[in-house]
């Protein structure tokens, strides 16, 4: 089952810039066919946690609630499209039932590949005899029969096949229902069911996590979007949990060998970062822990192998900054002047028809095109260190510096390979802009589409009073070993949010062709 994740129309920029920066090769398959292993207590223990402010309030909003349906019809339409039972509508409205219980029940699963590498994988959710009723019924009604009867562990379950390919099928048992694809992962269906006839659960209980999970990279290309392409191939493990009224995530990361990354002191570009901030970001050697050619960083003059800086001022959306350190300024934007226009102009065209263009009386590259924006890049001086800069609204003069205990809480991690701080619910209404500014692509409109961005509209402004402050840090504890720590109000950043909705609204997903898509 290839659950190749869509590109949406402002997230498209990293697909084109994979062909770009990735060298040939990148994510080499182990022996291990399982690619992700997961267990999760599911969106039903998030309604019923009331220490979740934020994400109570979002979850009662009435454009939430439009929003879901939207979520629903889209993965609905993955999931026929994916079984190449094709996009009809009543083909498709058969899912919504079924992607709802998978995102409300507790669930634990297993997915890999085949060995022809096609997906395979085996579910256990926690639903009672009525809902398996309408798995039953509705997904006769999708594959067009009843199904076939078999037998797995003494359980009587249904089986559809698919054209020439592994079959789709169900099993009932002790209030559980596991459902799969395929038989490459049968040994553990027939663990599932011994342990519900005499645990009656398929797995030990979650605690203290609302998630947990196992992620081989290296294997899990085939399942995730293709920018997933840009880490190297580490093994994930990763837990989500409710503390102290925000989500708590923690990840660990770890690699075959150890990671050559370089360290050095911070030296941040204070002269230049001014208060208010909403978001404030840096980053060293990050490139160490991704898949990018040398080109893409010859030509970004260092931008992923150096030290970076990144910050946003809260008193206008196009007030965000990235810098980075170089040897020489007035060098590295001369070379770039020449290089980077050769390397990055044919993907920016076919982005969003812009380009970079040398300004040599200002001694600075610019993207025009692009609206009320126009993002460049020059060459600075701070602190007596040369900077390239990198802006969309010049740097105002202001006696208002960067907080204090920002730059002491990232000056004293030696092994800090990452750091960011925002005001999610701020950051969140500016990505709506940057992203259209940054990312805008000319899509043909069409009603469906246009209906889909209204609800994703409407839902972004009953996003907007969301308070609270995400923090993510990435820790470098081993040679071949990272830490990350996020604490967030719902769990993702404002960035990851934009794109994630903006993905669910956009034509990425199949139509479904569907009158009685919500409205």
């Amino acid at each position: 089952m290839r659950w190749k994740i869509g590109i949406s129309r402002r997230a498209i920029w990293l697909a084109l810039l994979l062909a770009a920066i990735l060298p040939v090769g990148t994510l080499v398959g182990a022996d291990d066919p399982v690619a992700i292993e997961y267990h999760c207590a599911g969106t039903s223990m998030q309604v019923s946690n009331t220490n979740l402010v934020a994400l109570n309030k979002i979850i009662t909003l009435p454009s939430t609630a439009k929003f879901r349906e939207l979520v629903l019809q889209r993965l609905s339409g993955l999931a026929a499209s994916s079984l190449h039972l094709g996009t009809n509508w009543g083909i498709v409205s058969s899912f919504q039932p079924i992607w709802s219980d998978v995102l409300r029940a507790e669930s634990m699963g297993t997915i890999g590949k085949t060995a022809v590498g096609a997906g395979s994988f085996v579910l256990a959710l926690r639903l009672d005899e009525k809902p398996a009723d309408v798995w039953r019924a509705n997904l006769a009604k999708a594959f067009g029969q009843p199904g076939e009867k078999f037998v797995a562990e003494e359980c009587e379950g249904l089986r559809w096949k698919r054209d020439g390919s592994n079959s789709f099928w169900i099993v009932p048992s002790h209030g559980w229902l596991l459902a799969g694809l395929g038989d490459d992962f049968s040994a553990l269906r027939a663990e599932y069911l011994r342990k519900l006839k005499h645990q009656g659960r398929p797995g030990a209980e979650l605690k203290d996590n609302w998630l947990e999970a196992q992620v081989n990279l290296a294997e899990a290309g085939f399942v995730l979007p293709d920018w997933a392409q840009l880490l190297k191939p580490a093994r994930v493990s990763i837990t989500m949990a409710e503390k102290a009224h925000h989500f708590r995530t923690e990840a660990r990361l770890l690699y075959p060998s150890a990671v050559a990354w370089n360290a050095a002191d911070w030296h941040f570009p204070t002269q230049h970062m001014q208060s208010p901030l909403d978001s404030f970001t840096v980053a060293q050697d990050v490139g160490a822990f991704l898949n990018v050619s040398s080109n893409f960083d010859h030509v970004a003059g260092g931008l992923l192998t150096n030290q970076l800086f990144a910050w946003a001022m809260g008193e206008m959306p196009l007030q965000t900054y990235v810098a980075w350190p170089v040897a020489s300024g007035s060098n590295a934007i001369d070379e770039l002047s020449t290089t980077a226009p050769a390397f990055l102009n044919p993907t920016l065209k076919k982005l969003n028809g812009s380009e970079l263009v040398w300004q040599p009386r200002f001694r600075r590259l610019y993207c025009p095109n692009l609206g009320i924006g126009s993002p460049d890049l020059s060459a600075v001086e701070d602190n007596g260190r040369s900077f390239l800069l990198s802006t969309m609204f010049p740097i105002s003069p202001g006696d208002k510096p960067a907080p204090e205990e920002l730059l002491k809480h990232v000056e004293g991690g030696t092994n800090l390979i990452y750091y960011d701080w925002e005001m999610t619910g701020t950051r969140l209404q500016e990505w709506r802009l940057l992203g259209d500014v940054l990312f805008k692509q000319p899509v043909v409109p069409t009603p469906e589409l246009a209906m889909a961005h209204g609800i994703e509209e409407k839902w972004f402004n009953g996003l907007r009073p969301l308070g609270g402050n995400s923090i993510t840090q990435a820790t470098r504890v081993a040679p071949n070993e990272v830490s990350i720590v996020r604490n967030s109000p719902v769990g993702f950043t404002a960035f990851e949010i934009y794109l994630l909705t903006d993905w669910m609204a956009s034509a990425g997903f199949h139509s479904t062709n569907s009158p009685a898509a919500p409205k």
